[in-house]
């Protein structure tokens, strides 16, 4: 009797052991997963521009873009609460949050839409979110009242997923998201680069014409550019240079630079209907000029006075709980 209780307790000390050491291997892990984990390139080049608004009022940031009329940084969002999706305003000398607005006017479901890309040029900014793209006057943008919403004054179905969009004051560029099988795309959009690498998103680029009522010369796209996969913003530099913010959960985001595709000309095409076909440009492996390794989240980006401004997600409500870096702040990096 003696001999089997010895038996049934070393059989106990060798379960509790080996969950002992199954626990000190999961602390070492997430020690390692929240504090030890750095990004020493980024790290060297960032710095800080302005505190990310809406992070306490429960806004998932997605959109970002630099008004250089009115010196002003917008910002745009969905809320973790299923109210309207907003758009934050910045002051650019002060960096402090003038205000927000939402919009109304159209179907609730673009009221309470992604907002996941901003841009402006001239006398209009540009909201992409859900496939479309939507136009406002910057007058009204300035004139709205914290917390009240404007009226688009025009819209239009992109053909994208509207993800993300740019604006370098003589092209608009909205482009999309794709990854696996949770966040499709259409099947035209697909370019197979080679055996081992395929895009499987795109992104159009739209004529800027101060004259009408969207600002646009045109919804008809110009030109098409093949991206990769889990793109969640866009900005081109004043040498050309392609700059992309891609991210998906808890990975490292990666900011891609790509040389200037455009000025190498292009012989494909793409397709936008049975009859029309426009240029096509590609962005690959290629092209790919440089890779700056980022905290997790990274979304919209703008190109403002040589450097790239990174907006992320990772520190709102939706997320904090999860992520390991909690990106509280637009940081931008020097591109040229």
């Amino acid at each position: 009797m003696a001999e089997q209780t010895k038996k049934k307790l070393s059989k106990l000390a060798k379960w509790l052991i080996a969950l002992g050491v199954i626990a000190v291997v999961l602390a070492c892990f997430m020690l390692i997963w929240f504090f030890g984990h750095s990004h020493p390139e980024f790290d060297k080049a960032k710095q800080s521009e302005f505190t990310i608004p809406g992070l306490s009022d429960g806004a998932v940031p997605q959109g970002l873009c630099y008004v250089e009329q009115k010196n002003i940084f917008l910002m745009s969002g969905y809320m973790n609460n299923g109210s309207k999706s907003r758009i934050y305003v910045v002051d650019g000398e002060s960096k402090e949050t003038v205000k927000y607005f939402t919009i109304s006017g159209v179907d609730e479901k673009f009221e309470k839409g992604h907002f996941c890309g901003v841009a402006s040029s001239g006398n209009f900014v540009w909201l992409a979110t859900d496939n479309y793209c939507f136009s406002f006057s910057l007058d009204e943008i300035m004139n709205v009242q914290n917390g009240f919403a404007i009226e688009p004054t025009s819209f239009f179905d992109t053909s994208t997923r509207a993800d993300f969009c740019f604006s370098d004051n003589t092209y608009l560029y909205v482009g999309e998201f794709f990854r696996n099988n949770d966040t499709v795309t259409d099947e035209s959009h697909h370019y197979q680069i080679s055996e081992n690498e395929i895009n499987k998103a795109i992104a159009f680029r739209y004529e800027i014409d101060q004259n009408t009522e969207n600002g646009l010369a045109s919804t008809t796209p110009v030109d098409a550019l093949s991206v990769p996969n889990l793109v969640q913003g866009l900005a081109i530099t004043d040498s050309g240079k392609i700059v992309l913010s891609t991210s998906y959960g808890l990975a490292d985001s990666n900011i891609y630079v790509y040389d200037n595709v455009y000025a190498l000309g292009t012989t494909e095409t793409f397709a936008l209907n049975e009859i029309e076909s426009i240029p096509l440009y590609v962005l690959s492996s290629a092209n790919l000029e440089k890779t700056l390794v980022a905290p997790c989240m990274s979304e919209g980006i703008d190109y403002v006075n040589g450097r790239v401004f990174i907006l992320f997600e990772s520190a709102c409500d939706k997320y904090k709980l999860f992520t390991r870096n909690r990106v509280t702040e637009v940081f931008s990096v020097a591109m040229e």
